[in-house]
């Protein structure tokens, strides 16, 4: 199998575009989707089906990568992350 590192693009089975991975560590890969609203998911590279130049393609769905333990999780936004105590204004 081609070598899979950080900053490939992962697509799901059915053709999703996930994201990209940002860390890989032992046999899992974390991967990364979204600019503001960040979605990380977390797989195994058992889960890989193949690598196409600079493309990860993984053997399961989206959403099977969701509602795997371990799958999908939103990073915290500014409503749910602990108040400092401190307002910012944002224009």
């Amino acid at each position: 199998m081609t070598e899979i590192r950080e900053g490939m693009n992962v697509l799901s089975a059915d053709g999703e575009r996930l994201g990209r991975i940002i860390r890989i560590e032992g046999d899992s890969l974390l991967i990364e989707k979204g600019f503001f609203f960040h979605k990380d998911y977390a797989c195994s590279v058992n889960n890989v089906r193949e690598v196409r130049g600079d493309e990860v393609i993984l053997s399961l769905s989206k959403i099977q990568l969701e509602t795997a333990i371990g799958g999908a999780t939103e990073q915290a936004t500014d409503e749910t992350r602990p108040s400092t105590g401190v307002r910012q204004d944002v224009r």
